[in-house]
């Protein structure tokens, strides 16, 4: 477990979209300058908040998307030039494995303990344990990207997935109980498993808002800075029966953030999605973190 960090911060540069909406796989100029000098005005905060007199040492990783993009290394290397820092791009297994990591050290648990992690990203979803010190992953289907096209397809929309009606939620969750694919291993991971820690985006922002608009007493530690909290299959049933019949307008301004209608239109089919796995897996319920990635770099290191 890390027992102290001195300093934390941290900048959302939306590397990915700028390769999405860019039409030549590149990052654009903006992100390149935006990305740069988050680097620069970290590293300045480090050292402002750091002992001057003790030896810094920086390390850094990226993942795919650079190398995906076409000045992806070119990108790095001048991230080097300018700061010194060195940054090594990662896989997805290598990105998982940090994942997993950062849980470990964020919760302290004790090596006897069978974790397992459930990582929910909305491309890709995975299942995450060790076994005799062997980091292995298993890939579920469909990703919350896939079923959300998938749904409105079964439902006839063209556009926009909402509102949903409650008899359309049942029909779509028996739709997502006949999409779901579950590597055996998986099932019996989920039996054997003492706690089951759910990480990711999708539970972290989507899930946690909504279930604790139907049970606000989820929250267990909000004071930890890992926003540490459970949700059950009752939760996310009552979660959905809140959410049907809504406009995207009217899901987007209960968000915190007043998040986009584009954003939200996917956020009905991501419970209902989460949900049918939980009852394909019966998992009765799940704690959920929001843990430091640096945290598994440390380790790691």
């Amino acid at each position: 477990m890390i027992e102290d960090l001195h300093y934390y911060s941290k900048s959302n540069i939306p590397y990915k979209n700028s390769i999405i909406y860019s039409n030549n796989n590149r990052f654009t100029n903006a992100i390149i300058k935006q990305g740069l000098e988050s680097i620069i005005a970290h590293k300045k905060n480090t050292e402002l908040n750091f002992f001057t007199q003790q030896k810094t040492y920086y390390y850094g990783v990226a993942n795919e998307i650079f190398a995906k993009a076409e000045n992806g290394l070119e990108f790095l290397k001048h991230i080097r030039d300018v700061t010194g820092i060195e940054i090594k791009i990662i896989n997805k297994q290598e990105e998982l494995k940090i994942r997993y990591d950062s849980v470990i050290a964020a919760l302290g648990i004790d090596k006897k303990r069978k974790l397992l992690v459930w990582e929910s990203g909305k491309e890709e979803m995975y299942f995450i344990n060790k076994e005799n010190d062997k980091f292995k992953t298993e890939l579920v289907q469909p990703s919350y990207e896939t079923f959300n096209e998938k749904l409105k397809k079964h439902l006839k929309r063209e556009i926009i997935l909402n509102p949903m009606s409650k008899d359309e939620i049942k029909k779509s969750i028996e739709l997502a109980e006949t999409l779901i694919k579950i590597p055996n291993r998986v099932k019996k991971l989920v039996e054997e498993s003492n706690l089951l820690a759910a990480i990711g985006p999708i539970h972290n922002y989507v899930l946690q808002h909504y279930v604790n608009f139907h049970n606000i007493s989820k929250l267990i530690d909000i004071n930890s800075n890992l926003d540490l909290w459970e949700y059950s299959q009752s939760d996310l049933e009552g979660a959905m029966d809140f959410l049907s019949n809504k406009t995207n307008k009217e899901l987007a301004e209960l968000m915190y953030n007043k998040r986009s209608y584009y954003n939200v239109d996917k956020e009905v089919s991501n419970t209902i999605l989460a949900y049918a796995i939980m009852k394909k897996l019966n998992i009765k319920s799940t704690q959920t973190l929001n843990p430091k990635v640096t945290f598994g770099l440390l380790i790691q290191k």
